[in-house]
């Protein structure tokens, strides 16, 4: 059995930390901002916006956890059931997709001395995308097998609702980074 080095016990008791507040603020950002969407249960949040955030902030593994599991559990919490399963697997590529696109921008410009990543614009984009795809096909294809035509006039209907999440989720996310990143300058964390 190996023994955890004093100083890689903080690490990972950090990371721990910094993993459960990602969740509990994206449960929270997307369960308590809801506005409905145009069919039950589908909702308007915020946390999309704290996903984006935590995959900046934190890398792509804590924002796909994260986005997962604060996303299915506010959906749950709101008792959209059927969706809960769903969340799980597309907010958390989301968080995965949007993290690994800024990893791989940071990586480029980080001795470029900008303030800001580059890549975060184009993770959030790629975020959003997986975000509104996701929603279609899980809508339209695994509703379909309740009632093809249900499936596929939910998934749809839920297209213009999903792009205007992704778009206001993006817009946020790009305005708040400034602040945060200058954070993270100043306090070096």
């Amino acid at each position: 059995m190996r023994s955890i080095r004093p100083y890689q016990q903080k690490i990972h008791i950090q990371a721990l930390s910094y993993g459960a507040l990602a969740i509990a603020l994206v449960f929270i950002s997307t369960r308590f901002t809801t506005i409905p969407g145009p069919i039950p249960p589908g909702y308007l949040n915020f946390g999309d916006t704290v996903i984006f955030l935590c995959a900046l902030l934190l890398g792509w593994k804590t924002a796909l956890v994260a986005g997962a599991l604060g996303s299915m559990l506010a959906d749950i919490s709101y008792g959209a059931f059927l969706y809960a399963p769903i969340t799980l697997v597309v907010k958390g590529l989301e968080g995965a997709v949007t993290g690994w696109i800024c990893m791989l921008f940071d990586h480029k410009f980080k001795t470029a001395g900008r303030k800001a990543n580059p890549g975060f614009l184009l993770g959030m984009l790629g975020g959003a995308g997986v975000m509104i795809t996701g929603y279609f096909i899980a809508e339209a294809f695994l509703l379909g097998f309740f009632d093809p035509t249900f499936g596929l006039v939910a998934g749809i209907s839920n297209l213009p609702m999903n792009f205007v999440q992704g778009g206001v989720s993006l817009l946020a996310g790009y305005l708040l980074h400034f602040p945060l990143m200058r954070l993270v300058r100043e306090n070096g964390t």
